[in-house]
């Protein structure tokens, strides 16, 4: 039912286009970054049914184009539980407001303390997107989030040092 939920969720903002605002384009997102504002939840289920929220992430995503396609670094961290992971994915751009969006897994890295999934940006003004993703933890659990995030300079300084990957 969990599963059903936020597939439903995803289908949802898979909805939302740009309402107001004029829209950035994927076209535009090449050396472009963008930060949550705020921290973000990320809910799963395993397959009893159990079901885990864990809160207090902040994200940041950079975007490089590369042959039509963007090659995106994500950069999330938790500092109050030492957390700092670097992850990659491909965006395709779908139109000129949607990409499909997918990460890479980390198949034999029990440390991996993340969801490895895939998802959508939604460009919803020329400075701020959603995102969403769907995917599964190391255990095998469904998991998912959504998050806005607004376009910045830089993403902010990190307390923590990198988690994820192990340098």
């Amino acid at each position: 039912m969990m599963v059903a939920l936020l597939v439903g969720m995803g289908l949802l903002l898979a909805g939302c286009g740009s309402s107001s605002g004029q829209s950035t384009g994927s076209a535009n997102l090449d050396g472009t970054i963008w930060c949550s504002p705020q921290q973000h939840a990320r809910v799963a289920v395993d397959r009893l049914g159990v079901v885990a929220v864990k809160k207090g992430k902040d994200v940041c995503l950079s975007f490089k184009s590369e042959s039509g396609l963007y090659v995106t670094k994500v950069v999330w961290w938790n500092e109050s539980k030492g957390i700092h992971v670097v992850e990659w994915a491909i965006a395709v751009p779908l139109s000129e407001e949607r990409l499909a969006y997918r990460e890479t897994e980390h198949l034999g890295h029990p440390d991996f303390p993340g969801v490895s999934g895939t998802g959508e940006v939604i460009l919803t003004s020329d400075t701020r997107m959603t995102i969403w993703q769907l995917g599964n933890l190391y255990d095998g659990s469904a998991a998912g989030f959504t998050t806005t995030l607004d376009k910045v300079d830089a993403i902010p300084e990190i307390a923590v040092p990198t988690t994820y990957p192990k340098p």
